[in-house]
Order: structure tokens, then sequence, then C-alpha cells
């Protein structure tokens, strides 16, 4: 699988006071993805003490996996979830919105479980 970095803006929540330049590019990787993912609903489960990914989008899990091997996945999952715009629905995590070629996009990210990671991200 060969990860190709992305021109993505990210477009930050109203108070983001502190990010790193490292992990937001982290971030964008992660979202390249989601934009590229053919699925509409995509789900990621990380148990983190056993260090097991799970998700049905490959390259998600691949990202997640190295992130994981890298001992960088709670950082990342720190900034990735300071990304995330507030949402109406109180069953959402957030909202992350970004920009791509001038075509906004939306993802809604729902925690389903209790692992460390156990996200249904949602496209819009």
């Amino acid at each position: 699988m060969q990860l190709v970095k992305r021109k993505i803006d990210l477009i930050l929540p109203p108070g983001l006071e502190e990010a790193s330049a490292s992990l937001l590019s982290l971030c964008e990787l992660f979202v390249g993805c989601l934009l590229d993912a053919k699925e509409n609903t995509l789900d990621l489960r990380v148990d983190l003490p056993n260090r097991l990914v799970s998700s049905n989008n490959e390259k998600l899990r691949e990202i997640v996996r190295l992130l994981v091997g890298a001992g960088r996945l709670e950082d990342f999952s720190s900034q990735l979830i300071s990304l995330l715009h507030q949402s109406p629905n109180p069953c959402l995590l957030g909202l992350l919105l970004c920009s791509e070629r001038g075509r906004v996009r939306q993802f809604s990210f729902q925690k389903m479980g209790d692992a460390y990671i156990d996200w249904r991200i949602i496209t819009a």
C-alpha cells in the first residue's frame, strides 16, 4: 500500500488554541484516506493494550496500525479530536470539516464502544 500526501485544508473549529504541525500532517494523511474511501460508513476500532486495529477500510487500518507501532496513536487521536467541530447531535463525537480543491467535505464521528478508539465515521 502506498500512502500519498495530498493538499487538504482542514477547517479548524472556533477556539482551537494549539496544534502540532507534525500531528496535523498525520491528520491530513488520515483525512486523505477518508476522502479516498469508497464506503460511506467507516468503522475503526483500536484495542490499544493488545495493539489490535480493525477497520472496514484497509488504508485506514494500515495508517492507524503504523501510528500504534510508532507510539503516536494517543497524540494523533488527541489532535484529531481537537479538530472536530461541535455537532448539534449529542450522539456524535463531532464533525470533521475539510476542503480539497474548493470542495468542502464533512465527516461525522460517532463513539461506538469502550475501546481506546471505537469510531463510526460517516461521510456526508
